[in-house]
């Protein structure tokens, strides 16, 4: 019993503190549409910058900073965004990322945009990301060799993009690159990102992703390995 009090007060102290950031977020947004309204509107980026580590507006912040053409600072505040929500608040980093992506897509560097997709499958693996890292890797004459690498993960789990033992000592993180005195067992031929990867302790995921390779089999009309698969599951 004492335990299940402990519980409950921390879940209140929890739901406290969302709630205090929510109302804090509301009074922020009536302070910025009345600062655009009085042509103001310079003061808005002081304002968001203030508020970021409290009420996690990281995403508006980038935003505003994107239309004032302020890319340099935008990506700086996405990438801080993404590592001090990543864990946390992953809806939060990973509309972060998705900035990131654009901004690389804005200054034409495409093999940072595939590197981006590819870190996006990596994280949830689907036909549509999939796809979308196909796309991505087909005018760099890449998608032949990234293939098998993705097929491979999905198949054992081994991420050909870093290695599993480079991790960093906060909370099992890992930086999505790899280590330049070490050399992987397959090339990666994608820059890194960057960003850091959450770390896979805990997290509903097994190997092989059967259901994922079936969906990829089955979209690319590789009907024995859609019942190699299926017989496997």
């Amino acid at each position: 019993r004492r335990m299940e009090g402990v519980c409950v007060a921390a879940a209140q102290r929890d739901a406290d503190g969302s709630n205090r950031r929510y109302h804090r977020q509301a009074i922020m947004r009536w302070l910025m549409e009345a600062l655009r309204h009085a042509g103001r509107e310079q003061e808005i980026a002081a304002i968001l910058v203030r508020e970021a580590e409290i009420t996690h507006c990281y995403v508006e912040l980038v935003d505003h900073l994107l239309a004032a053409k302020q890319d340099e600072s935008a990506a700086e505040w996405a990438r801080k965004g993404y590592e001090r929500t990543v864990e946390t608040l992953p809806g939060i980093a990973w509309s972060l990322e998705e900035r990131l992506r654009d901004l690389a897509a804005r200054k034409k560097n495409w093999p940072l945009v595939a590197a981006f997709r590819a870190m996006e499958f990596f994280h949830q693996p689907d036909v549509e990301r999939y796809a979308a890292l196909q796309k991505a890797t087909a005018s760099l004459g890449l998608w032949d060799t990234i293939r098998p690498l993705l097929l491979g993960w999905l198949e054992t789990g081994a991420r050909p993009d870093e290695l599993p033992a480079a991790k960093t000592p906060r909370r099992g993180r890992r930086k999505a690159s790899l280590s330049a005195q070490a050399t992987p067992k397959a090339p990666w031929p994608l820059p890194p990102t960057g960003l850091l990867v959450p770390g896979e302790e805990g997290r509903y995921r097994f190997f092989p992703d059967t259901a994922t390779l079936i969906a990829i089999a089955i979209e690319e009309r590789r009907n024995d390995e859609v019942l190699r698969w299926y017989n496997h599951g």
